[in-house]
């Protein structure tokens, strides 16, 4: 393997949290993180179609092409020798696989899109065609059909194919880079909004994915009474979601893949009110760092967040953390939604 380029990076460094005292505090801590940033080419790489592992001719993982790699499903020998002897060839590509992210809308386009190809961008120019998994959904590949992407060259991997890449190259991107908006939104030609249009959204989690809200009922009562009009991304076409989220200047909802709507709203006035998992201290970073990068307001709400070390800081003790339902506090969460609307801090209760 050859390291085409490579950096270290503090992401979160020179980027603003514009929040509540708690989230500043929180905030520094985190600006403090250094990452690796890298492009590596490699010769004569096979690529496994259900996960997007690497191996070499020796049958040797990559260790580098795929960011998470204790979900990884290794071949046996003879799985092996059968998936190499039907390959397909491709001279020369750069490769997204990555069966961890490749299906979460927010993974997939800001830490595979925005991330990793930019870098690839940055390093090697755009010319060379891009591998992508077989189980993408319809929104994604209809963002692969926005602005230059379309230009693209994208090979989709067949579910039950190996492919063998004469020369590969792949990147390890750092997690929350603030470059990957403004790339995204100059590749994918997001418009720029209306400062005036001042539309407020509720972002619901589709039943049978997790996270609901166990006081459902409560929640929808303080929806109403600040004007919040729901909206189901999973469910909503690309499309639509780029109109009814580049209008939005509040933005409420459950942590997970469909606040990533937020970043059709381009250069425009955005406060964010992200309802966490249960069982947490502190807020998981995602959609913080997405918002700094945006220049938008950020608060995040949950149980007993802010109260300093819970028994596992990154869940309950319950294997099922980021399945289970989300009692939401309603008192909290019209403080939040009021706090965005008038610009003054927000205390935990």
């Amino acid at each position: 393997m050859r390291i085409v380029s490579e950096q270290s990076l503090l992401p979160l460094a020179n980027t603003d949290l514009r929040t509540d005292e708690p989230g500043r505090s929180w905030w520094a801590g985190m600006q403090k993180l250094e990452e690796k940033a890298e492009v590596v080419s490699a010769r004569s790489i096979w690529i496994d179609p259900r996960t997007g592992a690497g191996f070499t001719a020796s049958g040797h993982r990559v260790p580098d092409l795929v960011h998470w790699q204790q979900r990884m499903h290794m071949p046996g020998r003879r799985e092996w020798l059968r998936g190499i002897g039907t390959a397909q060839h491709v001279r020369a590509a750069v490769s997204l696989r990555d069966s961890a992210m490749e299906t979460n809308w927010y993974h997939f386009l800001v830490d595979l899109l925005g991330g990793r190809l930019r870098l690839v961008d940055s390093a090697i120019g755009t010319g060379q065609p891009v591998i992508i998994g077989p189980n993408l959904p319809p929104q994604m590949m209809d963002a692969l059909r926005l602005g230059a992407m379309r230009e693209r060259e994208w090979v989709v991997q067949p579910r039950d194919r190996w492919m063998r890449v004469g020369r590969l190259t792949f990147a390890r991107a750092p997690r929350h880079d603030p470059a990957a908006i403004d790339y995204l939104w100059g590749q994918l030609a997001v418009p720029k909004s209306d400062p005036s249009a001042k539309d407020r959204l509720l972002v619901a989690r589709e039943p049978g994915t997790g996270r609901a809200w166990s006081n459902h009922a409560e929640v929808m009562d303080v929806a109403r009474r600040f004007g919040l009009r729901l909206i189901h991304p999973a469910t909503t076409s690309l499309g639509e979601q780029m109109e009814r989220f580049g209008n939005a200047s509040l933005v409420v909802g459950g942590h997970g893949a469909g606040l990533t709507g937020i970043v059709w709203r381009r250069e425009a006035p955005l406060s964010v009110v992200d309802v966490q998992m249960r069982g947490r201290a502190l807020p998981m970073r995602n959609f913080a760092a997405l918002c700094a990068a945006m220049g938008a307001r950020y608060v995040a709400v949950g149980e007993d967040l802010w109260r300093g070390p819970s028994e596992r800081p990154w869940g309950t003790t319950q294997p099922t953390w980021k399945q289970d339902p989300i009692h939401v506090n309603p008192l909290a969460l019209a403080r939040a939604i009021e706090s965005c609307l008038d610009g003054s801090s927000v205390e935990p209760l």
